[in-house]
């Protein structure tokens, strides 16, 4: 069975993204690619660092093919329009979750 590609974008927002975390980590049947836009400052740096941290905590070790970091910011609107473009050239189809959209298991 093919899994379901997930991208799972986020910024700066560590706790909520946790949450998003706690709430899928005991799925099987997806693979999950992660994106983030890059700091603005160093107060943006020190939460994004954080973010993937929970990424490892949560995941392990994630290939550098499933995961897109950047070092300077884009802007939300040029950042999440690459996150896609990026995602979709890895996969014909998948899901796309903001760190602070918690599915449920329906």
């Amino acid at each position: 069975m093919q899994k379901l590609p997930v991208l799972i974008t986020f910024f700066n927002r560590p706790a909520i993204l946790e949450q998003l975390f706690v709430a899928i980590s005991k799925r099987n049947d997806i693979q999950i690619f992660f994106s983030c836009d890059g700091p603005r400052n160093e107060i943006d740096k020190s939460k994004i660092e954080a973010c993937w941290i929970l990424v490892e905590k949560y995941f392990g070790k994630v290939p550098s093919n499933r995961k897109l970091e950047r070092s300077s910011n884009l802007g939300c609107k040029n950042a999440m329009k690459q996150n896609i473009d990026w995602f979709f050239n890895r996969n014909e189809f998948g899901l796309i979750l903001e760190d602070d959209c918690i599915p449920n298991h329906d």
